[in-house]
């Protein structure tokens, strides 16, 4: 994928995970929708269609744009951080000099 397209889809992730949680999408003006959808045409599906204007065509385009783009370059695994504890002291109290 090139690169401007991923840092424009990761740049309007929030609008996707706010549909999947929330099952809708808001101001969404029609610059992104139209890179959304030539996104798709450029690294999906050339022959994609979809009514910009058509509120069920643009959810659909998102979740649909998403999906794929998810599919192509899963999210980066997360390094659990190793738990690293405090040193104990036998019986719990500081030591006296």
């Amino acid at each position: 994928m090139k690169k401007e397209n991923i840092q424009f889809l990761e740049l309007h992730k929030p609008i996707y995970d706010t549909l999947v949680k929330a099952g809708f999408i808001q101001n969404l003006t029609n610059e992104v929708r139209q890179r959304f959808l030539n996104i798709i045409h450029e690294e999906f599906s050339p022959t994609y269609l979809c009514c910009l204007h058509c509120s069920e065509d643009v959810l659909a385009m998102v979740r649909y744009v998403y999906i794929q783009y998810l599919k192509k370059c899963p999210p980066q695994e997360l390094n659990p951080i190793a738990e690293t504890k405090p040193p104990t002291k036998p019986n719990g109290r500081a030591k006296r000099k």
